[in-house]
């Protein structure tokens, strides 16, 4: 049976303890792009201190409001206590995997490398590389989301980044891409 938006939003009520408002993406073909902010709360690793996470799940609906309705998830929503590699106990070429794929750290990416593009616009122009780090920083700008791939394979081999995994802090997801940027200019 397909579902309709009231379906997905009660499935993520079931799921986690709060779902906030959804807010509309994009409407192409009939069919609209949705993002709802959803929180769960936990416990550390070690159970010492309470932890609540808030994540995006995407969705998409056809037909919006109309009989005919569907609704599907962009991808199956994810137990984010169980998102966190070091939560699982990764080690080695695993947790290199479940850090490149970790939701967290692709958002804190996708905003660090529009930030360190558009600081690159400001940079002086004698600054080595600059030319080639110019040109990184605009392609980022036209389409940031093909970059991040780029650089979430530096984030997940990062010594720092596998001692903290999903709770890498904004400066050092920075120390990171800031890091490596010079190079993926060189050499793209």
């Amino acid at each position: 049976m397909a579902w309709k938006e009231t379906d997905l939003i009660a499935d993520l009520e079931s799921k986690y303890e709060a779902v906030d408002t959804p807010t509309i993406q994009e409407t192409s073909y009939g069919i609209t792009w949705m993002i709802v902010n959803v929180f769960e709360t936990g416990k550390s690793k070690d159970a010492s201190v309470p932890t609540a996470r808030k994540r995006n799940v995407s969705y998409y609906v056809k037909n919006r409001g109309e009989v005919d309705e569907i609704a599907w998830y962009q991808e199956e929503p994810k137990n984010v206590s169980a998102q966190d590699p070091l939560d699982a106990g990764l080690t080695g070429n695993a947790l290199t995997a479940a850090l490149y794929q970790n939701d967290t750290l692709r958002i804190k990416v996708l905003g660090q490398i529009c930030n360190t593009a558009r600081a690159i616009f400001w940079e002086d122009a004698g600054t080595a590389s600059h030319a080639e780090r110019l040109v990184l920083a605009t392609k980022v700008l036209l389409d940031a989301e093909s970059y991040v791939k780029t650089f979430m394979a530096f984030i997940a081999l990062d010594d720092t980044i596998r001692g903290v995994g999903g709770q890498a802090s904004d400066a050092q997801v920075a120390t990171v891409i800031d890091g490596w940027w010079t190079n993926v200019a060189i050499n793209m």
